[in-house]
């Protein structure tokens, strides 16, 4: 009995005994030996539970990855300059899943994954927490439909906009100016009427992205005393001092739109090369810290049909000639020295899931450093213009092959300007960066014999457009324009 209730009990615990074999006391020693293995195998099984390949994995298997289509959705887009029969109806499915209101100085990490596959839409979402950020920020849609409020203004017309499809708001504009030697904000609208606007658009249910644009036509450069520390610390702060406040967390980024001005060859017809490098650093001190960037160079500023760079804003086309001459207010990629130096920037990577559970340390993510990239096609006498309003030629085939030019990627000589300190580059934006500049009812004027000035392209223009640009494969991330005040306005004839 007593060798079969050992049998029994040795097979109960997974030993095989022979016949006549007892089982003796283990030695402590031995019972030492026996924990020791099994805090090594504890630790083994728990080093491969947490290891960062198994959470790939496993997040890769639960959340479905949305393939790219050929033909991604319409872009959710506004009335006049945007106002495309079959798109231009509202679609909340594509603004993204607002974040939840900051409590005081409470940091949240929610940022959205930038790729061609990521669709903030209700079909599927794909949210990542990249890193702690100051301010509650807003998302960019998948598609954009970015629309510029005029100088200064704040009024009813931009809730209009944001219910006939805007979801990025342009607010126009502020400037970095000297105080003390110190630079410091000025400009802009009146933010206590921005806060109610954007408290109007939250209980409406209008999931916004607001941006505040620095520079604009005719004013003087920022001013960049201290370098791009002490520029970044000023926007910072005007921005969570004075912007926020009332529910409002303040501008989600800030969108660069620096130009010219009238008058032939005066300062700020001229970019300096510490001006350009405190706009690319500024940017990346941005985007470290949560921020969303954003540029609007005019058409000239960046421009894929030539390797030329210039500092210099006061180039003439050469195919205005004999058609319109003397206007010398055209610059020569000159943004391009952003996205040449500074084109990505290094942030910290998902250090949360979206559930909140913690991710193993994983370094660093390289991003890029502009989130948009907004061609102004109506400047002034510009390519575009001259190509389908003078020449007469197909504004769909013009945008295929321009967006091609972009994203494809075309070589600047920087060392036109030895300043620059960099040879040959090669200059490429991803579709998911590329936004085409429009205007509205003020734009397709001209005096009698004179070519349009700025090109305006007509909603059934435009809706032939984006169908060729989406069968091409090269969509656009979305569409601007300027200006919201014009909104409403007759183009001539």
């Amino acid at each position: 009995a007593s060798s079969g209730g050992m049998a029994e009990e040795g097979e109960r615990a997974g030993l095989l005994l022979r016949p006549g074999q007892t089982r003796r006391p283990t030695p402590v020693g031995g019972k030492l030996l026996i924990l020791l293995q099994y805090g090594i195998l504890m630790t083994v099984l728990v080093f491969v539970a947490m290891h960062p390949a198994l959470h790939r994995a496993v997040a890769k298997h639960a959340v479905p990855k949305i393939a790219a289509s050929k033909a991604p959705p319409a872009p959710h887009v506004a009335a006049s300059g945007l106002k495309v029969a079959g798109l231009a109806k509202p679609n909340p499915g594509l603004n993204p899943r607002p974040v939840g209101v900051r409590k005081g100085r409470v940091k949240t990490k929610m940022r959205a994954v930038q790729g061609r596959d990521s669709q903030l839409t209700e079909r599927g979402g794909a949210l990542e927490i990249l890193h702690e950020v100051a301010p509650t920020r807003s998302l960019l849609p998948e598609r954009v439909a970015m629309c510029y409020a005029s100088w200064s203004e704040c009024d009813d017309k931009v809730i209009s906009a944001a219910r006939q499809g805007c979801n990025v708001i342009g607010w126009f504009s502020m400037n970095f100016v000297d105080v003390g030697g110190a630079p410091s904000v000025k400009g802009g609208p009146d933010l206590a009427c921005v806060r109610k606007v954007a408290k109007a658009l939250r209980d409406e249910g209008l999931p916004t992205t607001h941006l505040i644009s620095v520079g604009g036509w005719d004013q003087p450069h920022p001013f960049i005393g201290g370098g791009a520390p002490a520029v970044w610390s000023a926007w910072k702060s005007w921005n969570e001092e004075q912007a926020a406040g009332d529910g409002f967390a303040g501008f989600d980024g800030l969108d660069w739109d620096v130009e010219g001005c009238d008058g032939g060859a005066i300062p700020c017809n001229e970019f300096s090369i510490e001006l350009l490098d405190t706009m690319g650093q500024v940017s990346q001190l941005a985007k470290k810290e949560g921020y969303l960037v954003t540029m609007a160079p005019m058409e000239s500023y960046l421009d894929p049909s030539s390797p030329m760079f210039d500092r210099a804003l006061t180039h003439e086309y050469q195919e205005w000639k004999g058609v319109v001459d003397g206007f010398k207010y055209h610059g020569a990629n000159t943004y391009a020295y952003l996205l040449a130096k500074y084109p990505t920037t290094r942030v910290p990577a998902p250090t949360h899931s979206l559930d909140g559970a913690v991710l193993p340390p994983a370094g660093y993510n390289e991003v890029p450093t502009f989130d948009l990239v907004s061609i102004q096609l109506y400047e002034s006498y510009s390519h575009a213009d001259f190509a389908i309003a003078v020449q007469g030629g197909d504004a769909a085939a013009y945008l295929v092959r321009l967006i091609t030019a972009l994203t494809t990627g075309w070589v600047v000589d920087f060392s036109w300007d030895p300043a620059a300190g960099m040879g040959t580059k090669l200059i490429k934006l991803s579709a998911q960066q590329v936004i085409l500049g429009l205007a509205n009812g003020w734009a397709g004027g001209a005096d009698a014999g004179q070519p349009v000035k700025a090109l305006l392209l007509p909603p059934p223009v435009l809706q032939k457009s984006f169908v060729a640009m989406r069968n091409a494969g090269v969509a656009p991330r979305g569409f601007m324009f300027w200006d919201i005040k014009e909104e409403g306005l007759v183009p001539p004839g």
